[in-house]
């Protein structure tokens, strides 16, 4: 009766038959010994700052879980104890769902640290319901580093604000500056460095201090000098998200239109990318379309000869989950700028941040003098903020956000004559607490608080512009709501109505948070945590995503300050108060995603050997954080041998990883590093290395396009791709009306969510709102996967599969199967009308704008209106129309010898080539340009021999070259003529030739 109850894991079918003195049971002894709940769990820690520590927690299910026995679920409680066991420093339940039971589960959290260091903390995991089903980690300290102290923000002097006037230009300032007659406290501090020198400047400071009027300082004095020098170089700006670029984009526009100055967005594509730079004075860009063109040779010369002055606006996402493609652009742009100002070129570069702890590393990495690098802190906010963090001791998240309804209706009513906006953590919760608070003020007293308009009939006309069901409910009582869901036009309207007032509360999703351009008087946070179906669990809100939503609440109310609300769950109120009150810390996370920018680096020339590699380290910033805080990164001993052997061990395992992936080869005489054709096909497109090496060990000269659709499917770029909670079972109705069977049992992964989108484009199916942004993310990245498919199939000689992602291209531009007929490619052609077109002899989109009559029967009894006609007649016009003539070049040609063949092109108009793309279906947000394949193969044994990729009507004329068979004999190859975007206008020739001995 005393054995260990922990050792019966341990014994065998007869030992345990032996312990209880009846062999004969040992059998069902044991498989109830290995039903019983264990959990076994590993620890990561990591400090954040001196008295706050990370733990990354792994849970691994150690016992056979049996519906009939452990039911849908499994509830346990994850508890931090000090190492006296007295006080409990965190506890959260954690729940093990049947259907993820075989898995790992990674929960992350943080616990306070105290002075001194304790010896070690114990991390227990209890089970909910059954007795002597507990874990115990002790968490030792011993060998725990923290971070270096943080250098003290910059003080705020007591200075007279400068008026705007000490900018001379009137032109430049009204443009600029229009309703501002004074810089604030911070500017004025800041107004002789930005506007006075050329010099590299870091600006952290507090939510609300319009840190963009900083960056129009800098372009002031960058417009100013140009016009002294006459060089007038280029601007860039580089905003974290795309959805910040594009409000820049919206806002800029027409203002830098009334100085002359022409803005361009950057959308991929090299070509295209490299016109827009040469084309305007202002280039604005997200992360990874400046990664994708300055690891090109012809980007980096653009930059380095005309580029002088780079804007990062909120670097502070360089420590987010995204982070590294900003640290890996900003490295880079910093070696291209040290580069050309030895050649006398002045660059500059501008960050804009929120306050930072460790804003001094962030300024060295951009080049800032510690002079030139300000870091406010947040409590020098211009505008007071009255900020209360409330919370809340519900730990199931739907009670949680039961109990927070009523405290965030009282908030509301508080600023009942000003504007509020509330964030919430689900599109669902969204409409549902808009809900709730109009049931309640509709049972007020005073029904009509929130609202301007008391005249019903004017309401009423209002209402009747929405498409939303929930915002018809909502906008009588003067409350709205923006989730993914809602259509452009609820949207627009919706936003509209608050900036006039109409409306005075708006609840939003908390993932639109950085997509919206609004200030407000007052701001609830309704919830910290949200739904990651891809760890299947509630996660916290990022803490820069906290600071946004606060800084929001810019706008005074009648007291002369703004009003912040932040409700959250109990255990989380010290750590928003340690980080909303004070200054943060960033971190990089460029070491778990070097072998994708190092790839890059080898590809592109810039490191050619194991030094160099080194050498490009020096440049990020995770190379200045590497000794600050030497536990985040896992670093044994912070002196420069330590530093020396981590770095080396790291560059050496990224570099065994790279030549595993055939995307680089290594020399153990000289220690140099050259790039394959994976590793540069990688770097061209943008895509990770793991992913090339999928595609090329998957590809077969067989593979087709159901097959493309799969292997496409399990690229790494979709890892992140949202996963909302209950979202599998729409997405298994969805799969019920494809084609195409989705090989999974279950849809909660993201493959087969891409599947699943990518199939119901291509067959024209009406998704909700949420799921079409889903697919707006999947076909931008596909069609990147799917030029890559093309150049790695035909490195492997892969007939067949190059011409399939060809097709694939075009069908996810034009939303159709290769199957549908051609003619649904033009406006209000249906499936139905093209059945009958293809009766009348219409089978083609040539057939369509060559005989008139047929095309007179079939739009007649669709009565299309002049402005539907003007649209079909466009889209028609739009439609390629390229005549091809080859020649071959080589006579007598000889086995394995270079065989040459000369392309003409014949455009019938090259102005209207030159016209984007009609693409309705496809979510662009700029006008698009076709492209072509030109392909030369052999059918008859599935192999590609060519492949070039032409843009018309640039290149008129084209040498393809490729290398005759090895056998003497008569050949017929076959030129393969293929659009990227259009289907139907795709051409095959024979081309016949003899292979002499």
């Amino acid at each position: 009766k005393d054995f260990p109850f922990d050792r019966l894991y341990d014994l065998s079918v007869a030992e345990l038959g032996e312990l209880i003195r009846m062999p004969a049971y040992g059998r069902d002894l044991y498989k109830f010994v290995h039903r019983f709940p264990r959990l076994d769990i590993t620890a990561h820690i990591q400090p954040i700052t001196r008295s706050i520590l990370k733990i990354e927690l792994t849970i691994t299910p150690d016992f056979e879980y049996k519906r009939s026995v452990h039911g849908a679920g499994q509830q346990f409680w994850i508890v931090v104890e000090d190492v006296d066991a007295e006080d409990i420093l965190h506890y959260e339940p954690f729940v093990l769902e049947a259907k993820f039971a075989q898995e790992e589960h990674f929960i992350t959290f943080t616990v306070p640290l105290f002075d001194p260091l304790p010896p070690q903390y114990f991390i227990r995991l209890y089970s909910d319901r059954w007795l002597m089903s507990e874990t115990t980690l002790p968490v030792s300290f011993r060998k725990l580093a923290l971070p270096k102290a943080f250098a003290k923000p910059t003080d705020l002097f007591d200075l007279k604000h400068l008026p705007t006037t000490v900018i001379k230009d009137k032109t430049l300032r009204d443009t600029f500056f229009p309703n501002v007659k004074q810089f604030n406290a911070i500017h004025t501090q800041i107004f002789q460095t930005l506007y006075g020198t050329s010099s590299p400047v870091l600006l952290a400071a507090p939510p609300g201090s319009e840190k963009i009027h900083a960056a129009y300082l800098a372009i002031i004095r960058h417009i100013q000098m140009g016009k002294k020098t006459g060089a007038g170089p280029k601007m860039m700006y580089m905003g974290p998200l795309e959805s910040i670029v594009q409000n820049k984009f919206s806002e800029w526009q027409n203002l830098f239109k009334k100085i002359g100055i022409h803005i361009g967005v950057l959308n991929g594509d090299l070509k295209h990318d490299l016109k827009i730079f040469e084309e305007n004075s202002l280039i604005l860009t997200t992360p990874l379309f400046c990664n994708m063109l300055t690891t090109q040779s012809k980007g980096k010369r653009a930059i380095q000869e005309s580029l002088g002055l780079f804007i990062i606006d909120e670097i502070q996402f360089v420590g987010g989950k995204d982070g590294h493609m900003i640290e890996a652009v900003v490295s880079r742009m910093r070696q291209l700028f040290a580069a050309a100002n030895k050649n006398h070129i002045r660059m500059r570069m501008v960050a804009l941040s929120t306050s930072l702890a460790n804003a001094r590393d962030v300024g060295d990495w951009i080049g800032a003098s510690k002079d030139n690098s300000f870091n406010f802190h947040p409590r020098l906010r211009p505008r007071p903020l009255e900020l209360s963090i409330r919370g809340f001791h519900q730990l199931s998240f739907t009670s949680r956000m039961l109990a927070m309804s009523n405290p965030t209706l009282l908030a509301l009513q508080k600023n009942s004559h000003g504007n509020s906006i509330v964030f919430t953590p689900s599109q669902n919760q969204t409409k549902y607490a808009a809900k709730e608070v109009a049931l309640a003020v509709a049972g007020s007293p005073d029904p009509l608080q929130f609202v301007t308009i008391s005249d019903e009939e004017e309401m009423g006309k209002l209402v009747a512009q929405l498409e939303d069901k929930t915002l018809r409910q909502t906008i009588p009582y003067g409350i709205g709501l923006l989730t993914e869901a809602l259509s452009e036009n609820d949207k627009n309207l919706v936003e509209q109505w608050y900036k006039d007032g109409i409306i005075r509360v708006l609840f939003i999703h908390s993932k639109l948070a950085w997509s919206i351009a609004l200030k407000s008087q007052n701001v609830v946070v309704m919830g910290t945590k949200y739904y990651d179906g891809n760890v299947r669990r509630f996660i916290d809100y990022a803490i820069m995503d906290i600071i946004h939503m606060t800084g929001i609440a810019s706008e005074p109310n009648s007291d002369g300050a703004s009003t912040c609300f932040i409700f959250c769950q109990a255990s989380k109120t010290s750590y928003y108060r340690e980080f909303i009150y004070n200054p943060y810390p960033i971190e990089s996370h460029f070491r778990f995603f070097l072998t994708d920018h190092l790839n890059a680096a080898i590809s592109t020339g810039g490191v050619k050997n194991k030094q160099g590699c080194v050498n490009y380290l020096t440049w990020t910033f995770f190379y200045r954080r590497l000794n600050k805080n030497p536990n985040y990164y896992d670093l044994s001993a912070a002196n420069h041998e330590g530093i020396s052997e981590y770095l080396s061990d790291l560059i050496q395992q990224t570099l065994s990883d790279l030549e595993d992936s055939h995307c680089i080869t290594t020399s153990s005489e000289d220690h140099s590093v050259s790039p394959q054709n994976l590793g540069r096909i990688a770097t061209h497109y943008s895509i990770q290395t793991n992913t090339v090496e999928l595609i090329s060990s998957s590809l077969s000269k067989r593979l087709k396009v159901t097959g493309l659709i799969d292997l496409i499917s399990h690229a790494s770029e979709f890892e992140e791709l949202p996963l909302r909670q209950n979202e599998e079972k729409l997405l298994s109705k969805i799969a019920g009306k494809l084609p195409y069977r989705v090989n999974t049992t279950s849809f909660v992964t993201a493959a087969s969510k891409v599947n699943v989108l990518l199939q119901s484009h291509y067959s024209r199916l009406r998704l909700n709102r949420a799921l079409e942004v889903d697919k707006k993310i999947v076909l931008k990245i596909t069609q990147r996967l799917l030029a890559a498919i093309v150049d790695i199939a035909a490195s492997h000689m892969h007939l067949t599969p190059a011409l399939a992602a060809m097709e694939l291209s075009q069908m996810g531009i034009q939303a159709l199967w290769k199957k549908d007929s051609p003619l649904m490619q033009l406006p209000f052609i249906s499936k139905s009308i093209a059945k009958e077109c293809d009766s009348l002899g219409l089978k083609t989109v040539f057939d369509m704008s060559e005989m008139d009559e047929e095309r007179d029967k079939v739009l007649a009894p669709l009565e299309l209106s002049k402005s539907e006609m003007f649209e079909f007649a466009n889209a028609l016009n739009r439609y390629p129309y390229i005549g091809l003539n080859y020649e071959l070049v080589s006579k007598n040609i000889t086995a394995d010898e270079i065989v040459e063949i000369r392309i003409v092109f014949d455009i019938e108009d090259e102005e209207e080539q030159v016209k984007s793309i009609f693409a309705p279906f496809y979510p662009s947000d700029q006008p698009m340009r076709d492209s072509w394949w030109v392909v030369i193969g052999d059918p008859t044994v599935r192999e590609v021999h060519a492949v070039k990729k032409v843009s018309l009507p640039e290149q008129p004329s084209l040498t393809v070259e490729f290398y005759a068979p090895p056998d003497p004999g008569e050949y017929k190859f076959h030129l393969y003529f293929m659009c990227d975007s259009y289907l139907g206008c795709d051409q095959e020739f024979e081309i016949p030739f003899k292979v002499n001995q």
